[in-house]
């Protein structure tokens, strides 16, 4: 959490969700979501406390994310046509793109350097955006599965439900109290030690949830590398 004494405005953080506050001459809190890069700003009388403020924009958290990632959708460009030829991640490991036309049910397979899309030769671009992103997402719910379970037993803490989204903003989010994660499908194109410290860095949102030194002294306990897997997301 960063604030200015000098200023009515400071710059705060909740949940991962960093939000602009400024103090006015108002009875009530506002709080909006700005286009075209999803700030988060809060209006609030200048004598409110700010564990009332947090309480607020908490209970908006997924509100919040709804809107930024409705801002981020609209403004998001096409990157692949997903025809042979394109080189793609998996893992950190980059692979070819190999479309094959069949009648089977559509699949992805990989098979060394090459990653080979079984796909009906009238699919469309969405279409076979949407299969390999499928295959993405259930290559990191397992991944993702796996750590938790790791993680649980080590930290005593129980997640009580996780799952897998496009982000633009973030790699992760959590809510601490429905002891529930999400994870950015773009994770299942990085190191894995990435998805791991990522992981962990939610769950250890249950135990702090500001981004304090106490927080990041939980995270080094389990995983003393973290910082180079935080630089390998930059």
């Amino acid at each position: 959490m960063n604030k200015s004494d000098k200023s009515s405005k400071m710059r705060l953080l909740i949940h991962d969700i960093s939000f602009e506050l400024t103090r006015k001459n108002v009875k009530n809190i506002n709080l909006r979501v700005t286009a075209p890069d999803g700030i988060v700003k809060v209006s609030a009388p200048k004598r409110l406390s700010l564990d009332l403020i947090y309480d607020f924009v908490a209970s908006k958290y997924d509100w919040i994310l709804l809107q930024q990632e409705k801002l981020h959708a609209n403004g998001s460009k096409t990157k692949f046509a997903y025809k042979s030829g394109e080189k793609h991640f998996y893992f950190d490991q980059q692979y070819v793109l190999k479309c094959v036309h069949s009648r089977i049910k559509p699949k992805v397979v990989l098979n060394k350097y090459i990653l080979k899309l079984y796909i009906d030769d009238q699919s469309t671009r969405e279409q076979r955006q949407l299969i390999i992103e499928s295959w993405y997402r259930d290559q990191l719910k397992n991944q993702i599965s796996s750590l938790i379970k790791k993680y649980e037993g080590l930290m005593k803490l129980e997640v009580c439900e996780f799952g897998v989204k496009k982000m633009k903003t973030r790699w992760g989010t959590c809510n601490p109290r429905a002891k529930r994660i999400w994870l950015n499908l773009e994770l299942a194109k990085k190191p894995l030690e990435c998805l791991e410290y990522v992981v962990l860095h939610e769950m250890s949102h249950f135990l702090e949830s500001n981004h304090n030194q106490r927080f990041y002294n939980i995270v080094a306990k389990y995983m003393p590398q973290w910082k180079e897997a935080e630089e390998n997301l930059s």
